[in-house]
Order: structure tokens, then C-alpha cells, then sequence
């Protein structure tokens, strides 16, 4: 698996190797004072092109890629199909392990609400399914944000070296100039890249909570509709008498949740799984134990679980 750190190392190698390869080039003195003047990017009368921030950017994101495709367009997809399928197999053992439940219901009420309540699982496994795969298409617009992220970084780093190319003229200017280039990268292309890392690291972060927000959501609205719509049908059932209303609602109340609940604990257990994988790139050992004050977001994660496991609590919602 590729780390941050290996990542860095490879990015800091190619980078010197980008830098001589800019100063050993042909480009005049007017285009290397036009490009440091405008921050790196300079398009020239003669529609040339010039880009030295996309120049250091391409080894980090390089080194990226191949991790990065493969999580983001071939992982994360299997991931999801794999979850929503265990959530949709969850609903499925819910819905027959209730059914004789709800048959017994309907004959001891004479009322059809408790067999019509089996006719919206399919609309349930669909609506799961479709919560689902919108956190899917949400990770990958994230993903596409954090690479473009990464450029500013790249920009506001080499900003110093275009101010002191900027501030060069008279005899030997561009030697000067290319000199100053050079040291800038060799001394703190290191730092650059680090930079690059942490905010990588942070956005990832902050996406893989997005990512597990809905996922979520995608079982807890299931829950919550489930229990509304089952306390609904109960009442509906038996509403013309208050005796036999309150002995079925007894008897199923305990039934129900028991199923709901074995529902919600299959969910959570299926919940706690996918995120685990969606990593591109990994930290280092030694990085991350220098890097411990970050636990707030280990934290907000283990409160998304624990409100998970809490909605097995409200049984007396029926």
C-alpha cells in the first residue's frame, strides 16, 4: 500500500528533476521574468504555455494516482454495491421473519393493513439502495475537489522563489534567477510536499465522515420509516377495539422490536465496515504517532456508531 511518506519522497525526487529540466531549457529571460511576475503561469503571444506550478504539482499527484484510481473508480464502487446489498439482505430477513406475525395479525383484526405493510419493502430495498449510491457519487465529487486543493498549496509555496525571480534584472539576471529557483526547490520542495500531504490527509478525513454520514442515513431513515409505518399499520388494524388493540399491540410490540432490532444491530455491524477500505494512501507509523493530536476525527467517527447502536433503544416508540 503506498504511504504519504513514500509518496513525499518520490514527489521531492521528481520535483529537482523537473527544476533542472525548466533551467536548463531554452526559455528567455523576458518569458522566466513574464511566468515568476504572474505566479507561475504565463500564456505568451505566441500561444506557448507555461505552467510551472502544474510542473511540481504532476510528481505528487503521479505518485497518487495509481492508488487513487484504483480506490476511488474500482474500490469504493465494489464497497458500496457489496453494503447495499447486506443492507437490502437485512430488510429482506426482516420482512420474512415478520411475516408470520403480521399474517396472524390480519386474521385475528380481519384487516389487510398488516399484509399491504410487506408490499412497500420493495420501495424500502430500493430507496436504501439509491441512499446508497448517492454517498458513492458524493465521495467521488470530493475526491475531485481534494485534487484540485492540492495546487493552491503548490502556488502559495513557491510563491517566495517567482518574488525573488521577479526581482532580478541588469547583467546575469537570468542566471540569477535560475539559481534562485533551484535552491528554492532543493531546500524546500520537502516542506511543499508535506504540506500537500497534511492537507490530503485532512480532506480524505473529513470525506470519509461524509462518506459514513450517509451510509447512515441510508439505514436509520429505514429504521425510523419502519417504525412509524409499523406502529401506524398496528393501529390502523385494530382501531375498533381498544381491548384487542392494546393485547396485539402487546404481543407485537415485543415481536417487532426484537426484529427491528436484530435489524438495526445487522446494520450497524454492515456500517462499521465499508470506510475501513476507503484509504488511497496511508500514513506511515512513525507519521501518524507524531501526528496523535488529530484524534477529534477518530472521535466524531465513534459517535456516528454509538447513534447507530442507540435506535435499537426506542421499542416503546409502537
Amino acid at each position: 500500500m503506498l504511504t504519504l511518506q513514500s509518496c513525499i519522497r518520490a514527489s521531492t525526487e521528481k520535483a529537482e528533476e523537473a527544476c533542472k529540466e525548466l533551467v536548463s531549457s531554452d526559455t528567455s529571460y523576458q518569458t522566466w521574468k513574464a511566468i515568476c511576475r504572474r505566479f507561475g503561469k504565463f500564456n505568451s503571444k505566441k500561444n506557448a504555455k507555461y505552467n510551472w506550478n502544474g510542473v511540481f504539482l504532476e510528481p505528487f499527484m503521479r505518485s497518487l494516482a495509481k492508488s487513487w484510481d484504483t480506490v476511488f473508480n474500482s474500490q469504493m464502487q465494489s464497497i458500496h454495491e457489496i453494503y447495499a446489498g447486506d443492507l437490502i439482505r437485512a430488510i429482506k430477513r426482516f420482512s420474512a421473519d415478520i411475516k408470520p406475525f403480521l399474517r396472524s395479525m390480519a386474521e385475528a383484526s380481519a384487516s389487510k393493513s398488516p399484509i399491504d405493510f410487506l408490499e412497500k419493502v420493495p420501495y424500502l430495498e430500493r430507496k436504501t439502495k439509491a441512499t446508497v449510491f448517492a454517498a458513492l457519487n458524493s465521495a467521488q465529487r470530493q475526491a475531485q475537489d481534494i485534487h484540485r486543493a492540492i495546487e493552491p498549496v503548490i502556488t502559495g509555496h513557491l510563491k517566495p522563489a517567482y518574488e525573488t525571480c521577479s526581482q532580478q534584472s541588469n547583467t546575469g539576471a537570468l542566471a540569477r534567477m535560475k539559481e534562485a529557483l533551484v535552491n528554492h526547490i532543493r531546500e524546500t520542495n520537502q516542506i511543499m510536499y508535506c504540506e500537500s500531504s497534511s492537507l490530503l490527509k485532512s480532506k480524505l478525513r473529513k470525506m470519509t465522515r461524509n462518506v459514513e454520514e450517509f451510509l447512515t442515513r441510508a439505514h436509520t431513515e429505514t429504521s425510523d420509516y419502519l417504525r412509524k409505518e409499523i406502529r401506524d399499520m398496528i393501529m390502523l388494524a385494530v382501531a375498533k377495539d381498544d381491548e384487542a388493540r392494546e393485547k396485539v399491540r402487546s404481543t407485537l410490540r415485543k415481536d417487532l422490536s426484537m426484529g427491528l432490532n436484530i435489524l438495526e444491530a445487522s446494520w450497524a455491524e454492515v456500517a462499521s465496515r465499508p470506510t475501513e477500505k476507503i484509504d488511497p494512501v496511508k500514513m506511515d507509523r512513525k507519521e501518524d504517532d507524531e501526528n496523535s493530536d488529530d484524534t477529534s476525527d477518530d472521535t466524531d467517527e465513534g459517535d456516528s456508531n454509538e447513534r447507530i447502536e442507540s435506535t435499537s433503544d426506542d421499542d416503546e416508540d409502537f
